[in-house]
């Protein structure tokens, strides 16, 4: 089976479900066939085919839809709890880790089998060029060869552009640029993870005992002349799959890219009839002068300007301090904690911006520094998600604490909804980042004749969300529907919670 990615895999299908009798399927991307020579494609394929002879296919299959499904159950208890699920939640939580702590190193182990299968079938010199060989293509395609056609969303309306076609081309000239020994060396620092199915390059490079080596096909002798006369067909209809896809999105890039550019012109008019910017404009003409019209030395320096005037600004020292450290200027990281020190939702950013710094400088202590604190702050944060998606009688409610101001604003606002009767507004106690309000705001909704509907709650709830300006994070739910009515009463205990 010939696919659009860049990748090969074996795949089986149990034509009797439990009983077995397995189909085997070969799956080959374009992209790989025109990226490869024939004798690298043979080590490819030697090595799925060393999946099958060992019965990999059918283990990892396996071992893959267990672990699907056991996560599934898992997810499933969380959401939905009842006195049963206490008997079992525990043995969830430690059985599912442990199921993917166990399975992931036995498909590793599986990969590395398979390479002993490819070397033994073609040869070691040939697997070792090839798995650094696909590395690096790899790069080049998610860092060079996509971004460059999608930033054609600036000039062109419509996608009439042919990627399949001209891939071949377009590597043959680029291979020549010194980015490719800047991509090996990335995919040889990379380390395997416990998540990670397949191994890093470094770790199967060292079980071959082999360096890295990048031997890149010549134009006219790819592996893509194995498909014949089929080529020519298979490569347009991905075209054209490519193009009617893509279509919808690219128009509304180049719409909004359009937009944006007209944006830019009047701001740069207004500032040449000397009126003063609004410090949102100065921002994003900083933005624009960079993502659009691609004049990073222009933005830099509206930048340095901006900064010198804000210099307590979240923002003004995150953006500020992302160009001197892509400038390699030791003094972003002051800048860089400055502005988590000013906002802390710039944590996630700031750290990862830090951590490739000294990664590349090779200070690892230093890297290894914001690595912990960009992981601390990403659980964090996801804890913070989690126990704001939902909620439940379980839950434990305080009084809102907003001023009379801000009541009056929120008022003012839900009074437009005459068919809403009353309303409560409460704070959710919190656990993580308690110090970041979850407002909860429950209504009821005028009833007529019959029973409250279904739908009439739905579009209220849809009104609420799109027409009112909420004091913060808001959960917006109905005290119309019967699974609601024990978190009714808990509201209805707190003196400030009923607003209307």
């Amino acid at each position: 089976m010939i696919t659009e990615d860049f990748n090969a895999a074996v795949v089986q299908r149990a034509k009797l479900g439990i009983f077995g009798w397995y189909e085997n399927y070969l799956i080959i991307g374009l992209p790989m066939l025109q990226s490869l020579t024939v004798e690298q494609l043979t080590s490819v394929l030697a090595h799925e085919f060393g999946h099958l002879s060992k019965n990999h296919a059918r283990t990892a299959n396996w071992i893959y839809r267990q672990r699907i499904r056991w996560v599934q159950l898992y997810m499933l208890i969380e959401q939905n709890s009842s006195k049963i699920d206490i008997i079992f939640r525990p043995f969830f939580k430690r059985f599912v880790p442990y199921f993917t702590a166990y399975s992931f190193p036995i498909a590793r182990a599986n990969e590395y089998e398979a390479d002993k299968i490819s070397v033994d079938l073609t040869s070691v010199e040939t697997v070792a060029e090839t798995l650094s060989t696909v590395n690096v293509i790899g790069c080049y395609l998610s860092e060079e060869f996509w971004p460059k056609i999608f930033n054609r969303t600036e000039d062109l309306p419509n996608p009439n552009i042919a990627p399949y076609l001209g891939y071949v081309q377009q590597l043959s000239e680029y291979i020549q640029t010194d980015t490719t020994s800047h991509w090996l060396e990335k995919s040889l620092s990379l380390r395997t993870d416990f998540e990670d199915t397949h191994p890093s390059l470094s770790d199967r490079l060292r079980a071959i005992g082999q360096p890295a080596k990048v031997v890149f096909a010549e134009q006219g002798n790819t592996a893509d002349s194995l498909l014949g006369q089929r080529l020519t067909e298979i490569t347009a209809v991905f075209d054209h799959k490519w193009q009617t896809e893509v279509l919808e999105a690219w128009q509304q890039q180049y719409q909004d890219i359009q937009q944006q550019k007209e944006y830019l012109v009047q701001i740069n008019e207004k500032l040449a009839q000397n009126f003063e910017l609004s410090l949102e404009e100065k921002f994003d003409q900083v933005d624009l002068t960079d993502r659009i019209m691609h004049q990073p030395a222009v933005a830099f320096q509206l930048m340095e300007k901006l900064y010198q005037e804000q210099q307590d600004h979240p923002l003004a020292n995150f953006m500020y301090g992302r160009y001197l450290i892509n400038q390699k200027n030791a003094s972003a990281v002051a800048v860089l904690e400055k502005a988590m020190q000013l906002h802390e939702f710039n944590t996630l950013r700031c750290c990862e911006l830090l951590y490739q710094y000294y990664n590349e400088q090779d200070d690892q202590l230093q890297a290894e520094k914001y690595q912990q604190l960009f992981e601390a702050r990403t659980e964090l944060e996801y804890n913070a998600m989690k126990e704001r998606e939902s909620v439940s009688a379980k839950d434990q409610f305080i009084a809102h604490e907003l001023s009379q101001d801000q009541v009056d604003d929120l008022l003012a606002q839900l009074k437009e909804f005459s068919n809403i009767k009353k309303v409560f507004l409460v704070r959710k106690q919190t656990s993580f980042l308690s110090h970041i309000p979850c407002y909860v705001l429950a209504f009821s909704i005028k009833q007529g004749f019959g029973k409250i509907s279904e739908d009439a709650v739905i579009q209220t709830m849809q009104f609420l969300h799109e027409k009112v300006q909420f004091p913060g994070e808001t959960f917006l739910m109905s005290l119309d529907l019967q699974q609601n009515s024990k978190i009714k009463r808990k509201m209805s205990q707190l003196v400030s919670a009923k607003i209307i």
